[in-house]
Formats: structure tokens, C-alpha cells, sequence
């Protein structure tokens, strides 16, 4: 049987597959030679094609040196898309909780 000590230290991966719904993902970890399970993902990390609730104050408008608001009523809300962010085949860098191979979380995106 092969010795995952190396677990104890966070290790680079490529995403496999995301699960939007949970914010998951599973991993290919090179070093081991296998696939986790679905481990979580960093709040802190964007994830291609996620939307995200915005909300959108005192924006100005600057034309010829004449600055307008371009909303003139209340603030709002707007519901916006990551364009760039983690995706299938990205590089990442994961964590192993206690040094455990199925659990984990993504920490980092490269």
C-alpha cells in the first residue's frame, strides 16, 4: 500500500468535475495517482459560470467632464456572472483536513 504522508502537506490538483449546487469539486492529485471525491471549495474562489447576487450603488457617469448619476432612484440589485474563474482542467491547490485524502478543500486557484 502506498504511504500518503505527503497528504499532511497541501498538494497541487486538476479539477475533474464542479458541482455548482454545492460549490465542490473533484480533484486529480498527480503525486497520488487518483481522483477525490467531491471536496469543497474556498468561498474566496471564483468559479466559471457562478452567479453572484451584486448589489449596485451611486453609480456616475462621466461625459465631457459632466459627471451624472446614472441611477436615479433607489439602489438596486443586479445578478452577475463569473466570466473567469475555476473550471474543469484548472490548476489548484488543495488541503487535506488531518491529513485525510477524501477530505479536503481547495484553498487556492492557479
Amino acid at each position: 500500500s502506498r504511504n500518503f504522508s505527503e497528504a499532511l502537506f497541501p498538494q497541487i490538483g486538476i479539477v475533474t468535475s464542479i458541482n455548482l449546487q454545492t460549490r465542490e469539486a473533484r480533484v486529480f492529485i498527480p503525486l497520488f495517482n487518483l481522483e477525490t471525491k467531491e471536496v469543497a471549495i474556498s468561498k474566496s474562489i471564483p468559479i466559471k459560470g457562478e452567479t453572484v447576487d451584486v448589489r449596485v450603488e451611486n453609480i456616475k457617469v462621466e461625459i465631457s467632464d459632466v459627471t451624472y448619476d446614472a441611477l436615479f432612484d433607489n439602489d438596486t440589485q443586479a445578478i452577475c456572472k463569473y466570466t473567469k474563474g475555476l473550471e474543469n482542467g484548472s490548476q489548484i491547490i488543495v488541503a487535506f483536513i488531518c491529513g485525510d485524502i477524501q477530505n479536503a478543500v481547495i484553498i487556492a486557484w492557479i
